[in-house]
């Protein structure tokens, strides 16, 4: 991470320092979108100001308190999954009942 700009590291290990260059890579075909939030809003949820405080271990009490809040987004996962899966399934229990009659 530079000094002179807040940036993001991709999981494809890009970094990206502002919101064109975050939009150009979110719409670009077969970059992970993994973890983000739908509907996104990119201006809500990153900062690219260098003055904005940095998402890291120091922001947490100790490594209990950073882990407590990584164990909290692995529960959300979870349960958005869950929760595609039930819909998934019910869709598809849809339309095969569908072309059954």
């Amino acid at each position: 991470m530079s000094s002179d700009v807040n940036s993001y590291e991709t999981p494809s290990s890009t970094a990206l320092g502002s919101l064109d260059q975050l939009k150009e890579y979110l719409t670009t075909v077969g970059t992970c979108k993994c973890g983000l939030e739908c509907p996104l809003r990119p201006e809500q949820v990153f900062n690219f100001d260098p003055k904005a405080p940095r998402a890291n271990m120091s922001n947490f009490r100790n490594k209990s308190h950073y882990l407590g809040y990584l164990e909290m987004i692995i529960a959300n996962l979870k349960l958005r999954v869950a929760v595609l899966m039930h819909i998934h399934k019910s869709l598809l229990r849809f339309l095969l009942h569908d072309r059954v009659e």
